[in-house]
């Protein structure tokens, strides 16, 4: 009679262990049915909010931004290109001596240094009280 039992015990164990696994495979589906329909949602609200916002852009408006963006854009390249070949042109004035000497003399001569053999004369226009 006990062995009977346990055999009975055992067998509705067996059933509760398969019945726990068929509910968390309906569970597992119904998360996943869940996350489909979220996902639904919101490609409905990502579509009217496309839909919204192309109704309200002008094409002629974007294509003359894109025009000024692609002029701003050439005249930065130019102005990148001039710099650069300023800078390359003041790297091989620098190989020469007499050239650097003379870049020398009118950056003092800008800020108003005058160098006259070995004395240094300080050209100040306005006198401190």
């Amino acid at each position: 009679m006990i062995a009977k039992d346990i055999v009975r015990i055992n067998t509705q164990i067996s059933k509760m262990s398969e019945f726990c696994g068929q509910l968390k495979a309906l569970t597992l589906r119904i998360s996943g049915i869940s996350t489909l329909n979220e996902l639904t949602n919101a490609m409905e609200e990502a579509s009217s909010a496309i839909t919204k916002v192309s109704s309200k852009l002008d094409a002629g408006k974007l294509a003359e931004l894109s025009r000024n963006l692609a002029k701003e854009d050439a005249k930065l390249d130019m102005k990148q290109e001039m710099l650069t070949d300023v800078l390359d042109g003041i790297g091989e004035s620098m190989d020469d001596p007499v050239e650097q000497e003379r870049l020398y003399q009118q950056v003092l001569q800008d800020v108003g240094i005058q160098v006259e053999g070995l004395v240094i004369i300080l050209f100040i226009g306005l006198f401190v009280k």
